[in-house]
């Protein structure tokens, strides 16, 4: 929206200042005045006023591709802030929260504002940075009846030059957009997102996910260069306490001995024990990292999920907002057959993301943001098939206008006649009978090749008349309209007839 405002002034400031730039040089010494430097302002901003509807039907017609033509002038590049396909802990020492707009959402149903959106589930961790090694397909037949309980999210999403898709945690059917859905619930366009797009996923919203795995080593897994230390510590948690108990003892062990941070971040090439041993405190990736560590070296299967958890409802636009800001990083521990969510990050709870009452500041950006949203999802519509389209409907409404005329081409002509006629009388009745006198006194006098300059008093025109006859009549006439005139009476019918009587002996 601020883009666009300063666009606007741009547009107008370029149009009138090239037009008085012309005028300067051809005269330099040129001076204009108030009135005129108004006036002349005025007149200029007609002109991208009226550039507005041509541009309007230039982006109707103009052929779209998925290719902007001056797409190179402008790269995406992913935010530094926000959702990443690989989690490196250990590499930052501070990180900037951005307002920058991830995607927007429609719900058929109501969501919770702390709801986790699931992007990227992370397998492998070398010690440093968490990466995606499992690519399995899931092949699995979705009918009609499955999707009734589920949550319908269309989703328009901003373009971050990765592949990877959201959806509100699980998703289990996609559609609009060619995908490859695996079996850890990740979705993955087969293009990356270069352009604002649009798709519809099905999700359910559950903190377990149902999966009969048979192979639970790879989320196992941890690095070689895991210290002694870190292990006996990791077994000490656990010592006398049943995975229930120990998964339980972790949401309580980091809530009272760790703080959540963005800022000094601890950096070094072993982060996770640095951050468990020194520093206690840290980001979202830092509680991840350690949870899911000390959960694997006791012999539960745990994973890390990227995405989001937190939505702003605008209620202007009646659509879900995500910030970049919201980004998070949290465990999904293996359980009896279902993969369990796990938040161990410090102050995760909706206070966290969504505050109650949002500042005047917000909701003035969301507001505007309302703007953006119909804009965005104009666009991301309107394609080329959208445009064969239209030209289809304008093609068949121009027929049907043809036709019409053409069948009641009598009634139309009638009643513009008519219509012609009730304007002229209308004019002839609103006319003042004193100043039609005058003007048929004036037309009378005009076809005998007498005409009255404006400069003229009636008198001193009349007087002029070379011919006698009708410089007598004339006069006759212009004396009997002065006394009515001048007299400040009312001018009747009575007047208007007897002049029409000196006026006709002319003839």
């Amino acid at each position: 929206m601020l883009y666009l405002l300063y666009f606007l002034v741009l547009f107008f400031v370029v149009a009138i200042g090239l037009v008085i730039l012309t005028f300067y040089s051809q005269n330099s010494n040129i001076v204009l005045s108030k009135q005129q430097t108004k006036s002349l302002i005025f007149k200029l901003s007609l002109i991208p006023i009226l550039a507005i509807p041509f541009t309007i039907i230039i982006f109707i017609i103009l052929p779209r591709t998925d290719y902007p033509l001056f797409s190179f002038l402008n790269q995406q590049k992913t935010a530094k802030t926000g959702f990443s396909s690989n989690v490196e802990i250990g590499k930052v020492s501070s990180i900037q929260e951005t307002n920058a707009v991830a995607f927007r959402f429609i719900a058929n149903k109501p969501v919770s504002q702390d709801i986790y959106i699931r992007g990227i589930v992370l397998d492998y961790f070398d010690g440093k940075k968490w990466s995606r090694k499992n690519k399995r397909v899931l092949k699995k037949f979705i009918s009609k009846k499955s999707l009734k309980n589920t949550v319908r999210q269309t989703i328009f999403l901003t373009p971050y030059g990765e592949n990877y898709l959201f959806s509100i945690n699980y998703p289990i059917y996609v559609k609009g957009i060619k995908h490859n859905f695996y079996i850890d619930y990740t979705l993955e366009s087969v293009k990356p997102i270069k352009n604002a797009m649009k798709y519809t996923v099905y999700s359910l919203i559950s903190d377990k996910i149902p999966e009969k795995s048979t192979n639970l080593d790879k989320y196992l897994q941890i690095p070689k260069n895991t210290s002694k230390e870190l292990i006996e510590f990791a077994k000490k948690l656990k010592e006398g306490k049943s995975d229930r108990e120990f998964i339980d003892f972790l949401q309580v062990y980091f809530s009272k001995n760790f703080k959540y941070s963005l800022e000094n971040l601890p950096i070094s090439n072993k982060p996770v024990e640095d951050f468990l041993f020194r520093y206690k405190y840290g980001n979202c990736e830092y509680f991840a990292s350690a949870t899911a560590l000390l959960l694997r070296i006791n012999g539960i299967p745990a994973r890390l999920v990227a995405g989001y958890r937190g939505v702003y409802y605008n209620k202007v636009g009646n659509y879900y907002l995500v910030l970049q800001k919201n980004a998070h990083v949290w465990v999904e521990y293996y359980q009896n057959g279902f993969w369990n969510t796990l938040d161990t990050t410090v102050g995760t709870s909706s206070n966290l993301f969504i505050k109650k009452e949002l500042p005047l500041l917000f909701k003035i950006k969301l507001f505007f943001d309302t703007v953006n949203y119909y804009y965005i999802t104009f666009i991301v519509n309107f394609d080329a098939s959208k445009q064969i389209k239209i030209a289809k409907n304008l093609g068949e409404t121009f027929l049907s206008i043809k036709t019409f005329l053409e069948e009641k081409l009598v009634f139309i002509v009638l009643s513009v006649l008519i219509g012609i006629l009730i304007v002229i009388l209308v004019r002839e009745l609103r006319t003042p009978l004193e100043k039609k006198a005058l003007s048929q006194f004036l037309k009378t006098l005009e076809k005998k090749g007498y005409k009255k300059s404006d400069n003229e008093g009636l008198e001193e025109f009349v007087i002029k008349i070379d011919n006698e006859r009708v410089k007598k009549i004339a006069f006759q006439w212009v004396k009997e309209y002065e006394k009515r005139i001048f007299k400040d009476k009312k001018f009747t019918l009575k007047d208007y007839k007897l002049l029409k009587n000196i006026k006709n002996l002319l003839k």
